[in-house]
């Protein structure tokens, strides 16, 4: 997939909660923001503010966005700093606001400090596309070349306030909830990091593959619970916006179930001890064994392809009607790699 502005904007969707539950738990660290139930009715309202944020990344965000050249195309990551330098101002921008807003009395002067060196080109782009999604920055001028975030400070931002309840609570969120290999927890509107405690894996994994078919979907879940259930240890991590579910045998991964904007939805298998089960390979599919015999590892190492293509990162399997039925091949294929 290129990663375009545009099909950043469309991954970014597929990352947000296609439902929210009525009454999950926020911890004391937001008691001060609002009480539960109007911190809750702020994360709805604040979902619906991304999803038109990412309305705008679709039709109006190359106009301010401004990337490097874009040297890795197949990695599952995205440093959107350095592709994207609009996504990541306006994602600090809003975490400042949000920190420092006028809907809550407090500050975070820690977060005032990280975010210091936007200014000029960088704040004007991003507090003009942010206008464009509704914000309203009373008292500045947002075109202005010589833009602060003090300029900022004095402005009164309007818009729904349910809206900034759920902004000021997932800015702080994303300052201070400390989970291993969660990020973005704003730009994600993660409800489920408000807990302030380990996601439930279940939960994150259902709602990652719920744009994808039922059937599909089913098949990645049977694999899920049958290798929870054969003790494989399963770590997951939303860094870089590549969010990926890794299972692991005796400390070796052995596979992950990944999405991410170059190679959307797929399964990725690290077998390295294929030849010693040659026979059982001939029994699958011949699109699997194909890719089997394609070899493992570095397209580029291997002489398959002229750049990076992300094999190594295992045999990769995209998540899509070409998937349906092949949970019971690939219980086989790990069950004979860890023999």
């Amino acid at each position: 997939m290129l990663r375009t502005i545009q099909a950043m904007a469309e991954h970014m969707e597929r990352l947000l909660p296609p439902s929210v539950p009525t009454n999950y738990e926020i911890a004391p660290l937001f008691d001060d923001i609002a009480d539960h139930d109007d911190i809750r009715k702020g994360v709805a309202a604040f979902i619906v503010f991304i999803h038109q944020l990412c309305n705008c990344l679709a039709t109006d965000g190359e106009k301010f966005n401004k990337p490097q050249k874009d040297t890795h195309e197949y990695t599952d990551m995205v440093n959107i700093k350095k592709i994207f330098p609009l996504i990541a101002n306006v994602r600090d921008t809003l975490i400042f606001i949000g920190n420092d807003g006028y809907v809550s009395d407090s500050y975070n002067c820690s977060n005032a400090q990280f975010l210091s060196k936007l200014k000029g080109n960088s704040l004007r782009n991003a507090l003009m596309f942010l206008s464009n999604c509704g914000l309203r920055f009373n008292n500045t001028d947002i075109t202005t070349k010589s833009i602060t975030l003090y300029d900022i400070n004095l402005s009164e931002i309007s818009y729904h306030n349910e809206m900034l309840i759920g902004l000021k609570t997932f800015a702080r969120a994303q300052t201070e909830v400390h989970i291993p290999g969660q990020e973005n927890i704003l730009l994600r509107c993660d409800y489920k990091a408000l807990a302030n405690k380990p996601i439930d894996l279940s939960v994150a994994l259902m709602e990652i593959l719920a744009p994808l078919p039922i059937a599909v979907s089913d098949e990645v879940l049977h694999l899920h619970n049958y290798f929870m259930q054969q003790k494989f240890k399963c770590s997951y991590s939303t860094t870089n916006f590549y969010v990926r579910f890794i299972y692991t045998h005796h400390n070796r991964e052995i596979w992950r179930f990944n999405i991410s904007l170059a190679n959307g939805y797929d399964m990725g298998i690290k077998a390295t001890n294929t030849k010693k089960y040659a026979d059982i390979i001939k029994t699958f599919p011949q699109f699997v064994q194909d890719k089997i015999n394609q070899g493992y590892g570095c397209g580029k190492k291997l002489g398959t392809n002229a750049a990076c293509d992300g094999k190594c990162r295992g045999f990769r399997l995209t998540l899509d009607e070409s998937f349906i039925g092949l949970s019971d091949v690939i219980k086989v294929w790990i069950g004979e790699e860890i023999k």
